[in-house]
């Protein structure tokens, strides 16, 4: 019986990505168990005989890495929109395929960027700042701030993001 192939993991992943990778039968998966981002040693050790790698934006892909994977690894996957992380020469160069992600963080940008424009515009933090203190007492244009209304939208770059932020921001009244 032929072993099963080795998927090397750099980073715990979110939950529900977490329970698929773990209900793999497939394949024998090897990870950093942890949130945090796995060091350089640890990572040029698990690599190490592994098929598949699925890396983070913190993880250097490079030809030390590459080297330490010798002649199994096949494929590469990193878990970012972008891979300037990865030297795409050397995996070129190797015949490995590489995998990314282009729309993992679309929404969630957005709708931080909205929560920031949002709390920066009705100057939450001024106002949370004085609730907590117990003081109280804080006037209207501190408590809420300046609205959207007929005001102009500006987003630099109209991208996946940008049209995402645009789009939850457009009921905001913003002018046309």
């Amino acid at each position: 019986m032929a072993a099963r192939p080795i998927l090397f993991v750099t980073r715990e992943l979110p939950t529900e990505a977490q329970q698929r990778l773990q209900s793999l039968t497939s394949v024998e998966v090897r990870q950093h168990k942890s949130v945090s981002a796995i060091s350089r040693h640890d990572l040029l050790e698990g690599v190490r005989s592994a098929d598949g790698l699925l890396c983070m934006l913190s993880d250097k892909i490079d030809e030390e890495l590459l080297q330490a994977c010798g002649e199994s690894l096949k494929v590469i996957s990193t878990c970012s929109v972008g891979y300037d992380h990865v030297d795409t020469h050397k995996v070129k160069e190797r015949g490995l395929l590489l995998g990314y992600t282009p729309d993992v963080l679309t929404d969630a940008t957005a709708d931080t960027t909205v929560l920031l424009a949002l709390m920066a515009s009705r100057r939450a933090k001024e106002a949370l700042d004085i609730v907590n203190s117990g003081q109280g007492g804080f006037s209207l244009s501190t408590g809420l701030g300046m609205q959207f209304t007929n005001k102009t939208l500006g987003i630099v770059g109209f991208g996946r993001i940008g049209c995402a932020t645009a789009y939850r921001l457009a009921p905001f009244g913003f002018s046309r």
